[in-house]
């Protein structure tokens, strides 16, 4: 569900940019890339032209015009939006944030020894031989290098370090001086312009790296081992530095330029020029926000304190406050009893001490309400870490009611997921700063493990001794889930669980790379399952499904584990096997393969017997592009396939025999046609509410002269093959025209959908053909003629396209966008496309009854639909339960066999008089 949350926020803001198309061309225009210079003006351009270029490519034939600047000139040019990118540290983007000016796109990502970090720390350094300075309480008085005061890496977070430690720089500091860049400030250390300096914490690790810097040269002020983090800083960690855009540049730019840097290998030189792994979705910047609020500075430095800023730095004198009241009321109480005939100026003192004894309880009736309203957990411990109270919110998040816990310690919450040593590490800076943030994972009650955000924060009384240790903490489960579903939902099979075709076409671009640089083998093998359609015929759908996914575990136990499965859809398979030595190896990893797929699969129906057809080519002996590997392999398929099936053909690169088939194969296409052996079948489109035909879709069949009625499944790869797309669209026009006339002439005047491939809708002329048609049937309305855009993925460009669509509209024709949700770019699609109706893949409402991540896609599709103002019909409605899960969700409009399978034309009549709605569809 979440990620269809995301893809509806996505959608929304795509809607808001739906007018960028009427500014001049985008093409036109350079995109202007700020970065900050923090290392200075050349480094900048060393460091990040490359990324430029690398844009410019990816997104051709726009250009990316790299300007790097200071702080203070970035702040202009946004303020002028003369930039449209930037690349900055956190904390100024943050400012700028807060001003409303900019939002981040990506995360950059820093390679290290322990693998890509999105998050970096600050580190104070001192010369080796000041041993007089070893925290932040000794820097009183010295003098301290910094970058730039408002740098957040080089100052903005040693500040929050040094309050914590009891140090207020700006006033206690002996100076601070700016110096040009962080290179800069650990030469200034080292020749004794300074005390003390602040930089990055990978910095120093860089430099020794490049021979630049001895590392026994400089020591570590306030030195911290984080887990996971590989340099030793100062400071607590937090995001790395985003990349942000302008709020004046278009949502698609935004999207297009986010595609292209998750896409750049960590081995790309644009990466390896930068100094980092890769880039990633944009983190929350919350911590950095948190910062600000609490040193009052940046946006926040007008903030007024709140009550919890009261709270957190004077609750232990509250405390105490309120207990020395109470101990004068019960004094006062006891004055009363014996001394009721004092003067009226000891009663006035009993007056006003009852007073302000009341204040007091008011203060801390509000205090114990904001404990118990918190929306975060918060539990309170003594000083030994016993549970001494816990709010509502603790028991609603751990399952624990308060008289379970207290007296215990939170150790009995504890999942097992972190080592000992991280919770060393977590009392270590506890004890050390007074505080620890971060992720723990804990074990609820019921023993479910879930993760929480957890800050802790020691409370000291009077003589500085703690008293009691405070946590607040919320259930983070519903973003891990986002970020895994969004993952999943971008990179693998919804069935399987394998890679798709995005995922595929990284690992060959590497797995490429991989076989040249080693000068070994790379198979490209395009597998097809043979009897596939006869399981799913006879036992269904979820058969088929159940065997799709056990072919798949048979398929991952027969490669090794550097290799590739991966999933196109239907039963079409492409593996890659690489580091093979020679053909021989090839053939004997794919005899494996085909015997594992062989053996009989246990269903609950029955046993079923498969085997597979598979294409190879090899490289780099075929020197192709990954488009055209695929390709190949995929022709050798279809050779096997022609070969008898259960077999696997090599790509020959001597294009002889294969031409030869493809002429034969073409040829029978075409004889098909000429002699009407192509045929239409129809299945009815419904109000799922009322039982209204709303419609019928047109469906290709093939009366083969030899094979009997073929489904499309079994011919169109063919069609595809040998280019015929645009004859065989033509007929199903035509052919369906000519049905819609004859029905007519009996009474039936119903709407008529036809599926035209992308090829087709693009090619030349496409309108006139379309309009020279319907004038050939004069007495139909065009609105009946509804055209389904097929192959989504293969529109290449979407202005012409929209062009194309819009004016055939303006004939009376309507659009669909056919199977959708299955594509990369649908919501591209759906934003620029003039269509008229969305129609949900089978796929995902086959399976919704039971599959909580298809059911989520049917509803967020709905919500999208609504959104952007398009009606929403579902295939797939295969039982009555389908129908009323459907009216649930608000998608009233369906098809599928649940109401009718296909059917020749001479069978409609007969349906149309036998069909009834289900009862339990007019009432959902």
């Amino acid at each position: 569900m979440v990620q269809l949350r995301w893809l509806l926020v996505l959608g929304g803001l795509l809607g808001m940019f739906s007018a960028w198309g009427q500014t001049p061309p985008a093409d036109a225009l350079p995109i202007r890339l700020a970065v900050l210079a923090h290392r200075g003006m050349d480094a900048a351009l060393r460091d990040w032209q490359p990324h430029a270029d690398y844009l410019s490519n990816a997104l051709a034939p726009r250009r990316v015009v790299l300007m790097p600047m200071t702080l203070k000139e970035i702040n202009s040019a946004v303020a002028d939006q003369r930039i449209d990118l930037l690349i900055t540290n956190p904390g100024h983007y943050v400012e700028l944030e807060a001003g409303g000016d900019v939002t981040r796109i990506a995360t950059r990502r820093m390679a290290s020894s322990a693998g890509p970090l999105d998050r970096f720390a600050g580190t104070a350094i001192t010369r080796a031989d000041h041993t007089e300075i070893s925290g932040y309480a000794d820097l009183k008085g010295k003098r301290i290098l910094v970058p730039d005061r408002p740098s957040f890496g080089g100052w903005q977070l040693h500040v929050r370090e040094a309050a914590t430690d009891g140090v207020d720089l700006d006033s206690e500091a002996g100076e601070i001086l700016a110096v040009e860049n962080q290179q800069n400030v650990i030469d200034g250390v080292l020749s004794g312009k300074g005390d003390a300096g602040f930089i990055r914490a990978d910095l120093i690790e860089s430099l020794v790296r490049k021979g630049r810097l001895k590392p026994n040269d400089l020591r570590i002020v306030g030195e911290r081992h984080t887990p996971g983090y590989p340099w030793l800083h100062s400071t607590r960690l937090y995001p790395e530095w985003p990349l942000a855009r302008l709020d004046s540049v278009p949502e698609e730019l935004a999207r297009d330029v986010l595609v292209a840097l998750l896409r750049m290998p960590p081995s790309h030189p644009a990466a390896i020029a930068a100094g980092i792994h890769d880039w990633t979705v944009p983190r929350s910047y919350e911590p950095v926000h948190d910062l600000f609020r609490e040193l009052r500075i940046g946006p926040y430095a007008n903030l007024p304190i709140s009550v919890t800023d009261v709270i957190e730095r004077y609750g232990s004198y509250l405390a105490g406050a309120g207990l020395l009241l109470l101990s004068l009321l019960v004094v006062v109480l006891l004055a009363q009893r014996h001394h009721n005939r004092q003067l009226a100026a000891e009663v006035a003192r009993r007056t006003a001490a009852q007073q302000a004894l009341e204040a007091s309880e008011e203060r801390l009736r509000l205090v114990a309400t904001v404990f118990a309203h918190a929306q975060e957990g918060v539990m309170i411990t003594s000083a030994d870490a016993l549970i001494l109270e816990v709010n509502d919110t603790f028991s609603v998040i751990t399952g624990y009611p308060r008289e379970e816990v207290l007296g215990r310690n939170p150790s009995l919450l504890q999942s097992g997921r972190q080592s000992s040593p991280f919770y060393a590490d977590l009392w270590r800076t506890l004890a050390a700063t007074g505080r620890w943030r971060g992720e723990l994972w804990n074990r609820r009650k019921d023993g479910s493990i879930y993760p929480q955000f957890t800050s802790i924060s020691a409370v000291t009384d009077q003589q500085g001794k703690i008293s009691h240790y405070v946590g607040l903490f919320s259930d983070i489960t519903t973003l891990k889930q986002s970020q895994k579903q969004l993952e999943k939902l971008a990179y693998y099979d919804a069935l399987t669980g394998l890679p798709n075709r995005l995922l595929l076409a990284d690992r060959m671009k590497v797995a490429m790379a991989q076989a040249e640089r080693h000068e070994q083998l790379l198979a490209v093998c395009y597998l097809d399952l043979d009897g596939f359609k006869p399981v799913n015929d006879a036992w269904g759908h979820d058969a088929g499904d159940h065997l799709l996914v056990e072919v798949s575990k048979r398929l991952e136990s027969a490669v090794r584990t550097s290799d590739t499965v991966a999933r196109l859809g239907g039963d079409e398979f492409v593996l890659l096997l690489g580091g093979l030595n020679n053909v021989e190896e090839c053939e004997l990893a794919l005899i494996r393969i085909q015997e594992s797929i062989s053996q009989p699969i246990a269903l609950d129906e029955g046993e079923a017997k498969i085997s597979a057809s598979i294409g190879v080519t090899l490289c780099p002996l075929d020197g192709s592009d990954p488009d055209a590997l695929l390709r190949h392999a995929d022709q050798a398929m279809y050779k096997a396939k022609q070969s008898g099936r259960h077999c696997f053909h090599l790509f020959d690169a001597d294009h002889g025999r294969l031409e030869e088939a493809r002429d034969e194969s073409r040829q029978a296409i075409l004889t098909a046609i000429a002699n009407n052996e192509f045929k239409l079948h129809y299945q009815p489109k419904v109000d799922l509410r009322d039982g209204r035909i709303i419609g019928l879709e047109a469906l290709l069949r093939w009366q083969h002269p030899e094979r009997k009625l073929l489904h499309p499944s079994e011919f169109l790869p063919v069609i595809e093959y040998v280019a015929l797309d645009v004859e065989v669209g033509r007929w199903v026009m035509a052919e369906a025209l000519r049905q819609m006339e004859l029905w007519q002439r009996v009474g039936i005047a119903l709407p008529v959908s036809v599926n035209i491939a992308a090829v087709h809708l693009q090619s030349t002329g496409f309108h006139d053909e379309l309009s020279a048609l319907l004038q050939q049937h004069p007495s139909l309305p065009p609105q009946q003629l509804e055209i389904e855009v097929l192959e989504t993925g293969a529109i290449q460009d979407l202005t012409r396209v929209s062009a194309i669509i819009q004016s055939c509209r303006e004939l009376g024709v309507q659009f669909s966008i056919d199977d959708f949700g299955t594509g990369y770019s649908s919501l591209n699609y759906l934003r620029r496309l003039p269509v008229d109706t969305l129609k949900i893949d089978q796929s995902f409402v086959r399976d919704m009854l039971d599959d909580p991540e298809d059911h989520a896609i049917v509803e967020g599709v709905v919500g999208l639909a609504g959104a952007f103002r398009r009606k929403v019909l579902a295939e797939g409605v295969e039982t009555v339960a389908h129908g009323t899960q459907l009216l649930r969700l608000g998608c009233e409009l369906g098809q599928g066999y649940g109401i009718a399978r296909p059917m020749p034309a001479s069978e409609l009549p007969g349906w149309l008089a036998s069909w009834k709605v289900p009862a339990e569809w007019t009432t959902a």
